[in-house]
């Protein structure tokens, strides 16, 4: 049957997250890694990048989201726009009561 309209026509449906979950590729990366996460539920939701040290360099999202899929890229600066030194950096995902971890590592 061929469509009429756009009214018509029918998106495809994104399956719905089963679990939170984070992950980045490429990783390692150089000059950008794209993080993705899942979330099972609305929420607020914080994704921060962290050196070595512990020390917080990047906020990358702060706020409310929908429950789905989502994609974030991160290109090697810290909040002020600065370039960062090739090294292991950590994701931190917040979303409500999870809490997930992912290790990055920028080589230049």
């Amino acid at each position: 049957m061929a469509v009429k309209s756009l009214d018509d026509a029918v998106e495809p449906e994104v399956p719905p997250v089963a679990q939170p979950y984070l992950s980045a590729s490429p990783n390692p990366f150089n000059p950008v890694t794209k993080i993705r996460f899942g979330l099972t539920q609305a929420d607020k939701v914080s994704l921060d990048i962290y050196d070595i040290r512990g020390a917080r360099i990047a906020s990358l999202v702060d706020g409310f989201m929908e429950a789905g899929h989502h994609v974030v890229p991160w290109a090697g600066l810290d909040g002020s726009g600065r370039r960062v030194a090739s090294g292991v950096y950590f994701a931190r995902l917040v979303a409500g009561k999870i809490t997930f971890n992912q290790k990055l590592l920028l080589v230049k």
